[in-house]
């Protein structure tokens, strides 16, 4: 209950300051008939002030959500020539001002971007992004964009 708390904290702050996507618009966003989702990492970001965030191949490594209709997931991240998946449940808590999904993993691994030491991670919707709340416990600050799944699947 913590973590869901800090999770709402973080992603009412980082939601609060630009234009907020509709909770209306998130839910067609992710309505039944919009599944699989491929979000893809577009960005990386640190804790040190006046470096800019890393994009494409000046990222440490590149990583990917699949969301599926039955609220699975698998989570893949590539770095330094070796690809690692995890996978788990996904659910999305509404919150009024904000809208977070809470990936449930099966198992510990190691890609798991998360302040708490549980096999939760917490991702938060900005405009037309996922933001990972890694960064609040001095992790990467990540960003992912939907992208078009027929490119996923070649």
């Amino acid at each position: 209950m913590r973590n869901l708390l800090l999770a709402s904290i973080l992603f009412c702050v980082l939601t609060s300051c630009s234009k907020d996507t509709t909770l209306d618009e998130m839910q067609t966003e992710l309505a039944a008939n919009q599944y699989p989702q491929k979000w893809q990492l577009v960005s990386m970001s640190g804790n040190i002030a006046n470096v800019p965030p890393q994009t494409g191949d000046d990222m440490a490594w590149q990583e990917a959500y699949m969301l599926n209709s039955d609220n699975t997931f698998i989570k893949t991240r590539e770095q330094n020539g070796t690809r690692i998946e995890a996978s788990g449940t996904f659910v999305i808590a509404t919150q009024p001002d904000a809208k977070t999904i809470i990936m449930t993993y099966t198992s510990p691994s190691g890609i798991i971007g998360a302040c708490s030491g549980d096999q939760k991670e917490y991702l938060g919707f900005k405009d037309e992004f996922l933001i990972g709340s890694w960064q609040a416990c001095d992790g990467p600050g990540l960003k992912y964009k939907r992208v078009n799944f027929a490119a996923y699947a070649n």
